[in-house]
């Protein structure tokens, strides 16, 4: 069973009754699922809901056009039950007020009304995801979070979407962020080369998490310090701290 609820990888699943609809972007939430910068899958509510469910490995949840009918009450209440610590956001309609409290009942942890803003479920969701993290195996660096488990990393409560060599060579510096880490050491126990390639395949993978960790911050936490290695985070040294 491929269930990671608890703790799978950054991926969102969107459950929709209309899903064709909202993969050509004719429901409003495609704003929602560019602005939270993670991958997302949309899946279609049918009678094989609850088996892809439980095959599927995803860090959030979007029910989307939800109703408190007896099924949409226990897909919501099922769902809950699979994932006690899952963020479910439930998109409801309109017209159905009393929606909102039988979504919260059931174990949604947020309501919102469609059409909605997308911003403002991009943002619950943001904040969401960062509280999770922090409550899982989980490791901070000033204001960057790597959720060590599942490879997800948080810069102030915002998801940043890493490739897979990304993610491996984020939680290296992690594992050994208390000192600096030398290009042959990297080049060793991430792209698993003992020898000089004859390339800057460390500076470009530097380069480009770099781009993502500190890109609109004032604070710079994936530092290269000259004649030494990488570190992740403040490093005390009298050395002039160079990019790569």
């Amino acid at each position: 069973m491929g269930v990671l609820l608890s703790g799978g990888p950054g991926t969102l699943l969107v459950v929709d009754a209309g899903a064709t609809e909202l993969e050509q972007g004719k429901v409003p939430l495609g704003n929602v699922l560019s602005s939270i910068e993670m991958d997302s899958t949309v899946i279609r509510l049918d009678d094989r809901f609850r088996e892809k469910l439980k095959e599927m490995s995803f860090s959030a949840l979007i029910l989307c056009r939800w109703q408190a009918t007896t099924e949409g009450v226990e897909l919501l209440s099922y769902a809950r039950k699979l994932a006690p610590d899952l963020p479910i956001l439930v998109v409801g309609c309109a017209e159905r007020k009393h929606d909102s409290v039988a979504a919260y009942e059931c174990g949604a942890d947020n309501y919102f009304e469609f059409p909605c803003i997308g911003n403002a479920v991009a943002a619950r969701l943001r904040r969401l995801l960062g509280r999770r993290a922090a409550s899982q195996n989980s490791v901070s660096v000033s204001d960057l979070q790597i959720w060590a488990d599942a490879g997800i990393a948080f810069r102030s409560g915002k998801p940043i979407k890493l490739s897979s060599k990304e993610k491996e060579l984020l939680l290296y510096l992690v594992a050994h962020r208390s000192r600096p880490v030398t290009r042959a050491e990297l080049l060793e126990n991430v792209f698993g080369l003992s020898f000089e390639p004859g390339t800057n395949v460390v500076e470009v993978h530097i380069h480009r998490l770099r781009r993502k960790i500190d890109g609109g911050h004032t604070e710079r936490l994936l530092n290269t310090i000259r004649g030494s290695g990488y570190v992740l985070g403040n490093y005390a040294d009298e050395m002039a701290v160079a990019t790569a």
